[in-house]
């Protein structure tokens, strides 16, 4: 438990009153120019270095510190930077008292610890014990829940706390946002995401630092994420349908992606938040988050997920099986008639018309998924910094996030001058009534 737990009612209150005359302090800074001190947990990792090099180019971000439990690869990464603003530190985030001691150094936490249903609430806590905002890139179901529940918490404590707010969950809920407020009554909601990428990468950030120069070769523990697929794909994961909340198990098809003017794609179930978090906003009936890909990768992926719900691997041990075999498929394919890569897809109702509105992400950053997974985990962060997001509380990225300023911001990552109407691809098309 953190040193900043209270135990009686008027301490609470003292504490309160507290860090809320420190968030009205850290404003007055900010508009006289004095900048906020990033805390990027999990910051040597390969989201957490993307978010790094992307604060780093932003005006106003004062420091920004590596915490890493791997210390050493943070160092090496601060070392080649040599970024005056930018240090390392040594963590492990299951040291509460430690977490809580280095989250009290700074103003601002973005966490990119993984994965997030062993990790994302132990963040949480720590910042609401704390009294420091923070942000996350979380995409698994299970933490979600328990993340949002946390919500009266954090707004006692008077901080904000967004998770999910990476590329799904989190861009595919802004756009899903925006082409559900294209309808006055929404139908469903189909968020996907591709396998095979599916975008045009803009260039590298000036901080950029290659992975080859970072020695990372083979890993001796499985990328976060990918541990992160196989936990979802072996288990039951939540779709919203009729207006409730049901499991189902995870890698069954969800049907086929039909985004206008591209081939239609099965698609198949897969945990992220998605239609836990969405149904609250936009009051569609369904909601479902999908994946699709090429046939080779979803038989190896399915393969060892089975392996994985008869006991024959953990979830780690099926991560390593993957990295190791993925190896040897065949690069995956480049179908110009697939739906792009990021893909939110929304029915529903304008007057007696019925109306499908799709929106996708067609250019990103440099660095494939990290890229479009943490420059907008950063861009969100600098809004929570320079408080253009004010209100208290934790929150998913759709209730939160202005979706126009985010896209506006993202664009240039994408490309030299360019808007969001350079990067995203909006379809409209006429649907039967039923």
């Amino acid at each position: 438990m953190g040193s900043n737990e209270t135990s009686s009612e008027g301490e609470s209150r003292h504490v309160t009153a507290c860090t809320c005359d420190s968030v009205l302090n850290e404003r007055i800074a900010l508009r006289k120019g004095v900048s906020m001190k990033i805390l990027a947990l999990g910051g040597a990792g390969d989201m957490g270095r993307a978010a790094v090099t992307t604060l780093l180019g932003m005006f106003g971000i004062s420091s920004v510190t590596v915490a890493d439990a791997n210390y050493e690869l943070a160092e090496r990464f601060v070392r080649l930077i040599a970024a005056g603003n930018l240090s390392a530190a040594p963590i492990d985030v299951r040291d509460r008292s430690a977490l809580h001691s280095l989250i009290e150094k700074h103003d601002l936490v973005v966490s990119t610890v993984g994965p997030y249903y062993k990790y994302g609430k132990t963040v949480v806590e720590a910042c609401i014990s704390a009294g420091r905002s923070g942000i996350d890139i979380n995409d698994d179901w299970e933490p979600t829940l328990d993340i949002l529940a946390l919500h009266e918490k954090a707004k006692n404590a008077g901080i904000t706390y967004i998770t999910g707010m990476g590329s799904s969950p989190g861009l595919l809920n802004l756009m899903a946002l925006q082409a559900s407020r294209a309808l006055e009554q929404v139908e469903s909601i189909m968020t996907a995401w591709s396998l095979n990428g599916g975008w045009q990468s803009g260039p590298k950030q000036p901080f950029h630092v290659a992975r080859r120069l970072l020695g990372l070769g083979d890993a001796e523990r499985p990328n976060a994420a990918i541990e992160h697929l196989f936990h979802e794909c072996s288990s039951t994961v939540p779709t919203y349908r009729d207006g409730n909340l049901v499991g189902v198990d995870s890698m069954t098809s969800a049907g086929s992606l039909q985004f206008p003017g591209y081939a239609d794609r099965q698609v198949f179930h897969v945990g992220h938040p998605e239609p836990i978090t969405l149904p609250k906003t936009s009051n569609a009936k369904s909601v479902s988050n999908v994946m699709f890909g090429d046939k080779e990768i979803f038989d190896l992926i399915r393969r060892i997920a089975d392996s994985i719900k008869r006991g024959r691997l953990s979830v780690e041990d099926g991560a390593h099986s993957f990295e190791d075999e993925a190896k040897n498929l065949a690069p995956v394919s480049s179908n110009i008639d697939d739906p792009p890569g990021l893909c939110s897809v929304v029915t529903g109702w304008t007057g007696e018309k019925r109306k499908k509105i799709a929106w996708g992400l067609i250019r990103g950053p440099y660095g494939l998924m990290a890229g479009v997974t943490a420059v907008p985990l950063a861009i969100a962060a600098r809004m929570i910094a320079d408080g253009r997001i004010a209100k208290r509380g934790v929150f998913p990225p759709e209730s939160s996030v202005d979706p126009e300023r985010l896209f506006a911001e993202f664009a240039p990552y994408c490309g030299e001058n360019l808007g969001s109407d350079d990067i995203i691809i909006r379809r409209e098309e006429a649907l039967d009534s039923v």
